[in-house]
């Protein structure tokens, strides 16, 4: 008796500890399936993961595979199972990562990769191969289906790899893929129902306390078990489960489940649940996700089980004529919370009453300077003890209360209703005023020691204590719920309907919402030891890492990722509740606190970690049009298609919010192209339309915290073209054109073959017309030159002997006489030039070009004008340099250089005409003529740099011979001439000569 009191108190002291640490009580969260949701039967005969991580469970109409959304059937079986009952899991070798699955009629299932593929053999001929027992079968796990084992023979282990065949009274170690026995062992004492198997050793429980370790040589020795197991007595009765494709071992004593796991030569057990009763629900088979935390278990008729332990504790009053709405929270002295309605809560789970203010709608609540509880109403000021019990004293407020705070130097303030900002001061007990704002006040938090933030019904404010107030205008017109400022000086903002905002070194950021845009009500906040802020909202819980929203501060291409928890993960409800400070609270335990609709929430911040998907992506179904088509790493698809479905799987048994998928479509093809989120939660992609050609399509999931943290799947698409985009259609296409453009050009041919004709007719016509007017003209200018010659010549003589005669007399007029001598004679020798030119142009010759020294040739021009230049005033001036040789025609440059020092004498007057020439950087020769005389007209100008050809003026007095004749002219050397000038300022013309062009030029 004795004994056994020490055993029960054991029980209830460890029992007592485990089930509450830090005020938290270790519930369970049971979800039940059944083939309501999916399941195709709800008599469940296994549950085993694959190699991916797929959970796949046999019922009697099938398998099914869980990839913690949704069940998906195996109906590509149902063609080659001769039944598919399924019976049992059995677990192939570990390097092998197969999974093997019984039928009724003993055909073997391969689970591998998320796929099931029946096999061509079955259990009995793997059976004949190896341990030649024709009675023998694979272990269906415990509890076993057999009453009693009779002859029957049962085999433990890997389906080809190491196993024990059990006997009646013998147990036989057989390595891989042997057919005989290694070692044969007596053991006429074990029962199969307390027998399992784990890395090629057998264990046979004697009692909870110890079990027989039967090695793989045939040593047999005694193997104790400890942990949590050594709360229950010895002699306790128990029901051994053993998972024959995991290989996983529980025991179920009194209502509760430990898992067994070999440690050291012992047994370690760890109780994974508590106060359930597998008798009631008909369990008949177990798995545990270790690092998941999930127990899975399976009904003999009531389905499927998921057993997770809560991490998020309720706290309620279990009263039901109180209400479970809370806002307001506030730490008392003695460590418990005051919530709303006088409800205190302690942190060893006890629940007290404070009536005094079981019936005041409270609006804030602080803890004062002596200790006092302070609480403010819409109306009132009410000072309590501190325990809550008494009322000291109650003041009436200035205007209706909204918040109430104390800062870090002890002062008070208070917001109104109507948006002004009152201090307490305690030497006249009242509410002196500090500022006022337009709004509502909702929130106030200390910036530094002379300002104060704000938060308001129409933004963020910085009010100074001088009572100066400065709207924030990045928040203009937002509801401001909530301000947090950490350690580093940033404000984070909750607002309602606009979510989360970060100001840091004046600059505001508005972060992105989540995929269903829950995190738009941000109540509160709370920022934990790790890093991570957690917001609570009207749609759930959201746990965001800090690091990641600053980066996304610095860079909105770093999207920031939220954890999401709901109502599964131990809630009463979705809905918290903010707008009130203090709101969220950190316990003097650590925990942290938030209200909701239904009770607050305690959880312990430091044992939740995020957790993201590690994969892998599969491609689980493809449809064209409705119409299933087999996956493969290539599609091809029709040109004209309505709809391409894509659904696609990965093992998750977290949250499923906390699964971002995205995809990409033709990234390497496209500079455009940007990852999308899958718009629906089927994890799927929908196309409607792609052109013809090769598509890549791919698919990314966030796996870890680092923005490069991605797990990649890709499908490759091909679509085949339309007729009209084939290559048979194209080539036919440009057949097609070549012949009409063939066929055009034979009709144009035609067409230019009469107009040649008739043109033929004409040119003809007017030939002979042109060769007469081209010989009177040969004649008439011939005849021009020689009677425009002739008599200069007899006048130029005339003036030399006339000179001569005056000069011997010394005569005044020798000079002027000379002068007039000197211009007739450069005229004379000018119109012979003329002549010569126009004899070999007329007699089509090539101009002959030879060399010539420019400096001589600008300085016979000179010496034409120099008399009228004086008598205008004007200098002419000769800066070609001296040893300047040029290969040219000579006297076509002579009559060029004539003409332009005849316009530039006839327009200056008072100035300078400087002629310069040579080489420049491009190997070209330049002769510039510069005047300072009256300039040219912007329009002259224009006409004159811009055509090729021009008409001759109206007025051939403005040109000599002509800018038209010089263009001419120098384009038979092959130059260029350009003009520029300004009006009233002078004219400078440029002739430029390529060298080649320097060298010959035919006669056009």
């Amino acid at each position: 008796m004795r004994r056994a009191l020490i055993y029960l108190f054991s029980f209830l002291l460890w029992n007592m500890f485990f089930h509450s640490v830090n005020g938290i009580t270790r519930e369970h969260i049971v979800t039940r399936i059944t083939d309501e949701a999916g399941l195709p039967q709800n008599s469940i005969k296994g549950i085993a993961p694959d190699n991916l991580g797929f959970i796949w469970i046999l019922t009697e109409s099938g398998a099914v595979r869980y990839d913690g959304k949704r069940f998906k059937a195996t109906e590509s079986l149902n063609n080659t199972l001769q039944s598919k009952r399924m019976f049992s899991f059995h677990a192939g070798t570990q390097d092998s990562g197969i999974l093997w699955a019984q039928t009724s009629t003993e055909q073997i299932v391969c689970l591998r990769n998320g796929k099931a593929i029946a096999q061509g053999w079955t259990a009995r001929d793997f059976l004949k191969k190896t341990f030649m027992a024709g009675k023998a079968t694979f272990s269906r796990g415990l509890p076993t289906r057999y009453k009693e084992l009779g002859a029957r023979e049962v085999i433990l282990g890997e389906v080809g790899g190491n196993s024990f065949l059990l006997k009646k009274d013998t147990l036989s170690y057989y390595p891989a893929n042997s057919s005989l026995a290694l070692v044969s062992i007596p053991y006429p004492s074990y029962r199969i129902e307390n027998t399992f198997y784990h890395d090629k050793k057998l264990y046979h429980l004697k009692d909870v306390r110890k079990a027989d370790l039967i090695e793989s040589d045939g040593d047999i020795s005694e193997c104790s078990i400890k942990g949590d197991l050594m709360a229950e007595a010895p002699d306790a009765d128990f029901k051994l489960f053993y998972n024959s494709g995991t290989k996983e071992t529980f025991i179920y004593c009194r209502r509760s489940l430990y898992l067994l796991e070999p440690v050291n030569g012992e047994l370690s057990s760890t109780r994974i649940l508590h106060d359930f009763s597998f008798e009631e629900n008909g369990i008949v088979i177990a798995h545990y996700q270790k690092d998941n935390d999930r127990l899975f278990l399976g009904s003999a008729s009531k389905g499927l089980f998921i057993i997770q332990n809560k991490r998020f504790s309720t706290k309620q009053t279990r009263n039901g004529a109180d209400n479970e709405v809370y806002y307001l929270q506030t730490i008392l002295p003695d460590g418990s919370i005051l919530a709303d309605e006088g409800n205190v809560f302690h942190l060893d789970g006890e629940h007290s009453k404070l009536h005094l203010l079981s019936r005041i709608k409270e609006h804030g609540r602080l803890i004062g300077p002596n200790g006092q509880l302070w609480v403010l109403t819409e109306d009132s000021l009410l000072m309590l003890t501190s325990n809550g019990k008494k009322l000291l004293s109650s003041r009436a407020n200035p205007e209706k209360g909204r918040v109430i705070y104390q800062d870090a130097t002890g002062k008070i303030w208070f917001g109104s209703l109507d948006g002004t900002l009152y201090q307490w001061d305690l030497k006249s007990s009242r509410f002196v005023a500090k500022g006022e704002l337009e709004h509502e006040i909702t929130w106030i938090e200390q910036a530094n020691d002379d300002n104060l933030w704000l938060g308001s019904s129409d933004g963020l404010f910085l009010v100074a204590r001088n009572g100066t107030v400065i709207r924030q205008e990045g928040l203009a017109g937002r509801y401001i719920r909530c301000l947090y400022k950490d350690h580093n000086e940033r404000l984070w903002i909750c607002t309602f309907q606009n979510g989360l905002f970060l100001l840091s070194k004046q600059k505001f950021t508005h972060f992105p919402l989540d995929k269903h845009h829950y995190i738009a009500t941000a109540h509160c906040v709370l920022e934990d030891k790790k890093g991570y802020l957690w917001i609570s909202t009207n749609k759930g819980l959201f746990q965001a890492n800090k690091e990641q929203l600053l980066a996304y501060a610095e860079d909105s291409a770093n999207i920031p990722d939220y954890f999401y928890y709901d109502k599964s993960a131990g809630f009463a409800t979705n809905e918290f509740n903010g707008g009130c400070q203090p709101c969220a609270l950190q316990l003097p335990n650590g925990l942290f606190s938030f209200p909701s609709l239904d009770g607050l929430i305690w959880f312990d911040p430091e044992t939740i970690q995020p957790r993201y998907p590690q994969g892998p992506v599969i491609i689980d179904e493809i449809s064209l049009d409705g119409a299933p088509i087999p996956v493969t790493e290539r599609i091809s698809l029709p040109r004209y298609f309505s709809r391409l479905d894509i659904t696609l799987s990965t093992p998750f048994f977290g949250s499923q919010e906390d699964v971002k998928l995205e995809y990409i479509i033709d990234k390497e093809l496209e500079e455009t192209a940007q990852w999308l989120s899958f718009s629906t939660d089927e994890n799927s992609i929908s196309i409607n339309n792609l052109p013809f050609g090769e598509h890549l399509i791919q698919v990314r999931l966030k796996s870890g915290e680092a923005s490069h943290q991605f797990i990649y799947t890709s499908l490759k698409l091909y679509v085949e073209p339309a007729f009209h985009e084939t290559w048979l259609f194209k080539a036919m296409l440009f057949l097609v054109g070549l012949g009409i453009i063939w066929f055009g050009f034979f009709m144009k041919s035609q067409f230019v073959i009469k107009q040649n004709q008739t043109l033929k007719q004409l040119v003809s016509e007017r030939s002979y017309e042109l060769r007469k007017q081209s010989e009177l003209q040969k004649r008439l200018s011939a005849s021009i030159t020689h009677d425009v010659k002739a008599p200069l010549n007899y006048v130029a003589l005339a003036l030399q002997g006339l000179h001569r005669q005056l000069k011997a007399e010394e005569n005044d007029l020798s000079d002027d006489v000379e002068n007039i001598y000197n211009v007739t004679k450069q005229i004379a020798q000018y119109c012979n030039k003329i002549s010569q030119f126009y004899k070999a142009t007329f007699a089509d010759k090539e101009i002959e070009l030879h060399e010539a020294n420019l400096h001589h040739i600008v300085n016979e021009q000179i010496n034409v004008f120099k008399h009228l230049a004086s008598l205008r005033s004007t200098v002419i001036v000769n800066s070609v340099p001296f040893d300047l040789t040029i290969r040219t025609h000579a006297d076509i440059l002579a009559i060029i250089l004539h003409n332009l020092l005849d316009n530039a004498t006839k327009h200056t007057r008072n100035g300078t005409i400087a002629i310069q020439a040579g080489v420049s950087k491009q190997g070209k020769l330049y002769i510039t003529i510069k005047d300072d005389g009256a300039g040219i007209s912007p329009r002259e100008l224009q006409h004159f740099n811009e055509k090729d050809t021009l008409e001759p003026s109206a007025d051939p007095s403005n040109q000599g011979l002509g800018i038209t004749l010089v263009k001419d002219w120098i384009r038979m050397l092959g130059g260029k001439v350009y003009i520029h000038s300004t009006l009233g300022k002078g004219t400078t013309v440029t002739l430029t000569f390529s060298a080649q062009a320097m060298h010959f030029k035919s006669v056009q």
